[in-house]
Order: C-alpha cells, then structure tokens, then sequence
C-alpha cells in the first residue's frame, strides 16, 4: 500500500497527523532558548590559512610554525593547538579569562599639535 493510496483512504488520519506534528513544532519552539550570541567558555582565536597544493610538511614549516610563533607570543596563552594538511594550516590559541580585561591604556605616541583644543578638533572630526 502506497503512501498516496493509503492517504486517500483515511484522509482523517492524515489530518490528524498534520495538525499533530503542527502543535508539536509550535509548542518545541516556543520553549526553546533564544540566544543571540552564544556564551563562549574560553576565549580563543583561530587562524585559517589555505594554500591549495602544498604538501603537509611544506605548509607545517613554513606557515604552521611561524603562525604558532606569532600568535604565541600573546599575552596570557593558555593553549596552543595546531594542525597542518595538504593546503591547510590550522592554529588555535586558547587564552585564560584574566588576560582579556580591558587594561588602562596610556597614549604614549607624541602628539602632532602643541595644545589639546587644537589636538582634540583633530582627532575627532565632525562629520
């Protein structure tokens, strides 16, 4: 017995079935969580880097380690992870939560202008 012969047969079932699987998906995302962001555990960064048709030992020492030096030298690193295949270089640092605080930032380049009115016009101009 088709599904279509079955169907013109015992159109009520169906009918039934439709609305019971309606109720059951408005009634699930009712009471499913909305987030807009998720909430991330641990900070981390990911680099991606493709080079279509390198081999796997050619992108480890060249971009993979170099990635790995660059990106490790990060404050507060907790973990480095990383991976190379053919044409793709893959590096993943974790850091620690007390590492991403803001911190007070002190302006130490010079300024351009010899009084704060004047520096001040030029740093924020209005549009």
């Amino acid at each position: 017995m088709g599904l279509v012969s079955f169907s013109l047969k015992y159109p009520y079932t169906i009918i039934v079935m439709v609305l019971l699987v309606l109720v059951l998906g408005v009634t699930t995302a009712t009471l499913m969580p909305v987030d807009i962001l998720p909430q991330f555990k641990t900070p981390a960064v990911q680099v991606v880097t493709f080079y279509p048709g390198m081999p796997t030992e050619v992108m480890e020492k060249d971009i993979t380690t170099r990635l790995e030096r660059w990106t490790g030298q990060s404050v507060g690193i907790a973990r480095q992870e990383s991976r190379s295949m053919i044409g793709v270089s893959i590096v993943k640092d974790s850091s620690t939560r007390e590492s991403i605080r803001p911190r007070r930032s002190r302006r130490s380049a010079p300024t351009r202008c010899p009084t704060s009115s004047t520096c001040r016009r030029e740093r924020f101009p209005r549009w």
